[in-house]
């Protein structure tokens, strides 16, 4: 982004709100703001970039026409347009980057243009690509004429889609939301794949590890600052408010943020290696098997990520946000490097948190936080939803971590249940599994989608009805008291158990 020298003043005229948050995008820290230029200020500001915090066709409210005439006034067009244009360049130069790791055959690249040639005509035939594009053309058009009370959820997949201009008109422009509060967006980090995102996939991503040599530029790039802004100006416009999120915080007002960018996030997540000693249904069918050219980008997304010495600054690291910690070449090697963070957190199935691999690892950081997927609490269940896990392994790995935090080795030990209709009925024995083992929470999760199943059936087997409500036997059991127990964490269920307790409630003993 074209920003103002240094050794310029910078002035931007509009209303506050709006000229705080495109003073964060374009990265400009010392500024004034009025809310209009007249002529009798303009002697006072004569010296000054200028930067008008409206469309050039509606700026006659803001700047009377003495001003026109000066040349570096910048209007909301002007910042766009550099915006699409830079971001143009910069994708141009990723795509070359990513032409480095899909190299393939003459005969693999025939099939690829056949199946693509058929997947064309299928959409037209069906008139997918169509709709897609109405919708696309839709949400343009009711960005940019400020429509946002008809943007419904529905258009929240098609944000993707559009120019980094017009999703910066988006976030710009957004209302702010009242009802609720969170700030991992501007101060988390999670590595997914390539990917770099600022709390989930379910935001859109600020870049790609594979086109970069430089970890920071990314996380301070443009398009990062848009997303962030979308947290800082309290409209959470780019987060899916209609599906309710466990990080979010209910509040009847929305407290004022400022719009600083901190420099490093406070909070990593690393999940680039799918490898796993299991293979759970929740998340794949089959066992993972990395393919060559898979090794091959893992190897630099790895060497970038410590080449870049970004870990170094963070407070928290979480390892791993998918696959096995300490199955995975590639984690093993992240952990034997000496991050210098002041905590980290070691997500794991459990199978392999024996004695000898805490005694690899326990001496390399301060503070510990151990959280361990589970999903069952009896050894059928587990052996039928955990494919390649043993049971009786696991039960004598949970109670050697929970004697290293009674030893105060470690500081956190909480466990994972993923809700599923396989195991919904043992919820209130996995709480006295935990509460026996002495752990800080028992976190249960809806089954999200990882391409294991299709949309009907993952509703079906995550026992949410139209995605609105509970089935009624997972609302019974819900119903046990033990729920109620502080170690209990149901907040990524929250919604729905509110909306099963309104759709159940009279038909309650």
């Amino acid at each position: 982004m074209k920003q103002a020298k240094e050794t310029n003043k910078v002035l931007f005229v509009g209303s506050e709100r709006i000229c705080r948050q495109v003073a964060y995008v374009l990265a400009i820290e010392n500024y004034k703001i009025v809310e209009t230029l007249t002529n009798e200020n303009y002697d006072q500001y004569q010296d000054y970039t200028i930067y008008v915090c409206e469309f050039k066709r509606k700026s006659k409210k803001l700047i009377t026409k003495i001003w026109k005439s000066k040349k570096d006034i910048q209007y909301l067009d002007d910042i766009c347009r550099q915006i699409d244009k830079e971001y143009l360049v910069n994708r141009r130069r990723h795509r070359k980057e990513l032409k480095k790791f899909n190299k393939k055959t003459l005969l693999s690249c025939c099939f690829g243009w056949i199946y693509n040639l058929l997947k064309v005509v299928w959409h037209l035939i069906n008139g997918s690509t169509i709709k897609h594009r109405r919708k696309i053309n839709k949400l343009k058009k009711l960005i940019i004429n400020n429509n946002y009370s008809i943007i419904k959820s529905t258009y929240l997949d098609y944000l993707q889609y559009l120019d980094l201009s017009v999703l910066f008109l988006y976030v710009l422009r957004a209302p702010v939301n009242k009802n609720i509060q969170c700030s991992l967006l501007e101060s988390h980090m999670h590595i997914i794949d390539d990917q770099i995102y600022g709390c989930c996939s379910a935001i859109l991503s600020f870049g790609s590890l594979l086109t970069t040599d430089n970890l920071f530029d990314i996380y301070h790039s443009v398009k990062a600052r848009i997303i962030k802004l979308s947290s800082l100006n309290g409209s959470y416009c780019l987060c899916n408010t209609y599906s309710w999120c466990p990080h979010f915080c209910v509040s009847a007002e929305n407290s004022n943020k400022s719009f600083f960018e901190i420099k490093y996030p406070k909070s990593v997540t690393l999940a680039f290696d799918r490898t796993c000693n299991l293979h759970c249904k929740s998340c794949r069918n089959e066992r993972y098997i990395m393919d060559d050219l898979t090794q091959k980008k893992t190897d630099l997304i790895l060497s970038k990520i410590l080449d870049s010495k970004f870990l170094n600054h963070t407070q928290n690291l979480t390892v791993a946000g998918q696959g096995e910690v300490f199955y995975s070449r590639y984690y093993r090697k992240l952990l034997e490097v000496d991050l210098q963070c002041e905590n980290i957190c070691i997500m794991s199935n459990g199978t392999l948190f024996n004695e000898e691999n805490w005694n690899w690892i326990k001496n390399k950081y301060n503070l510990f936080d151990v959280i361990i997927s589970v999903d069952a609490a009896r050894a059928e269940t587990y052996s039928k939803l955990r494919c390649g896990g043993d049971f009786q392994i696991l039960i004598k790995n949970l109670k050697f971590i929970s004697s290293l935090k009674n030893e105060g080795l470690i500081r956190k030990f909480n466990l994972n249940f993923v809700v599923q209709r396989d195991n919904f009925r043992e919820m209130p024995d996995f709480v006295r599994l935990g509460k026996s083992l002495g752990v800080n929470f028992i976190e249960f999760q809806r089954m999200n989608d990882y391409g294991s199943f299709s949309k009907e059936i993952l509703l079906q087997r995550c026992l949410i009805i139209n995605d609105e409500y509970l089935d009624y036997e997972l609302w019974q059991v819900l119903q046990d008291p033990i729920f109620k127990d502080p170690i209990v964490d149901l907040s990524g269920l929250n919604r729905y158990i509110v909306a099963s307790d309104i759709k159940y409630g009279k038909n309650k003993c």
